[in-house]
This record gives structure tokens, sequence and C-alpha cells, in this order.
């Protein structure tokens, strides 16, 4: 299949799980957004033929301050990294356009003062959860926390970690729907 159907069928794919609260459709998500954008051969790139430039819109916190770390387990971000999140709040003065790179650099959870990053949490509802595969030995130490915290800690009835791909997920359909639509508005369907 030619990288920019592909990517429409998973852009298609990425638009309704992003909509979803059962935690499969998140696992599901998690796999489609690494293809999307976590891969060596991140589909997005493979599919944009005519180098639109990209960006993802997200927030860009700093990092909690030592003390909330020194007196909490888990500190997270929740949905803020998505704008549409924050906008209006104090938050909202953290949104900034950034590279794949730099977004999946994103820190949205820490776990005993350690940050996990978006990439983090992708690769374990992907490689551990099963979102692509079921893996529970995986020796990364991001995932190795966040599968002991999931029978500890849930956010929104989702485990730690699995719920953030729903924003994390909205940021991306928004930064690639010009991609969607430039290969739409060039003849292909999905």
């Amino acid at each position: 299949m030619r990288a920019e159907i592909l990517f429409l069928h998973r852009f298609e794919e990425i638009s309704l799980l992003v909509e979803s609260h059962e935690e499969i459709d998140l696992l599901d998500l998690a796999g489609r957004l690494y293809q999307m954008i976590g891969d060596k051969h991140a589909l997005m790139d493979s599919a944009n033929v005519r180098g639109l430039s990209l960006r993802f819109r997200a927030a860009d916190q700093p990092p909690p301050p030592d003390w909330i770390l020194d007196i909490s387990v888990v500190f997270s971000f929740e949905d803020s990294v998505d704008p549409a999140q924050v906008e209006g709040t104090p938050q909202g003065e953290f949104v900034r356009e950034m590279t794949k790179d730099e977004f999946l650099k994103l820190s949205l959870l820490w776990l005993n003062k350690a940050p996990l990053t978006i990439r983090h949490i992708i690769g374990y509802a992907r490689n551990v959860a099963g979102g692509t595969h079921h893996d529970p030995t995986q020796q990364h130490r991001e995932y190795a926390a966040l599968a002991e915290a999931r029978d500890f800690v849930s956010v929104g009835g989702s485990p730690l970690g699995v719920r953030q791909l729903r924003a994390i997920g909205r940021v991306v359909v928004r930064a690639l729907q010009p991609l969607y639509d430039d290969i739409k508005k060039h003849g292909a369907e999905p």
C-alpha cells in the first residue's frame, strides 16, 4: 500500500479512537500513534511527499517543583498537553508549536520523581499493555514504573499512562490535519 493511502486510513482511525473511553481502543490508539509519529520510519514522514511543514501545537509545561515531587508518588499533567484543555487558564501560557521530536520528548507524568515522556507513554501502551504487543517482561525502567502503577492508579477509569493517549492523539490529529487535507486534495482516497 502506498504511504499516502495508509496515512489516510491510519489518520481516520486515530481520529475515531481519540473519542473513545474504552481501554482497548486507547491501546489500539497507541499502536497507531507509534506508527504515525514514533517509528523510525514514521508514517507522517513517509506520506509527506510534498514536504509540508507540520507542527505540533501543545502545552510544554515546566516540570512540577521539587516540593510537589517530594510528597507525590505520581504527578500527572493529565490532558493539559492538549491546548484546547488549557487555553484561558494559567497553563495556556505554555502552549507553543514544536516539531514531532520535541513533542515526543514532552514529559506528562512523574513516577517516583522520574519524568515520563509522550514517547514513554506511547511505548508502554504499545509494547507492554497490549496496544501492539503484550509483554509485561519489558525491561525499560519507564515501562516498568508504569506497569507497576497500573494496578494502583487510575485516571478517569483508565490505567495511568493510558488515558493520556486521548489528549496526545488529539494533538496529533490537529498537527496532521493539513497533511491529510493535502493528500486528499491531490486525489488519494483511502
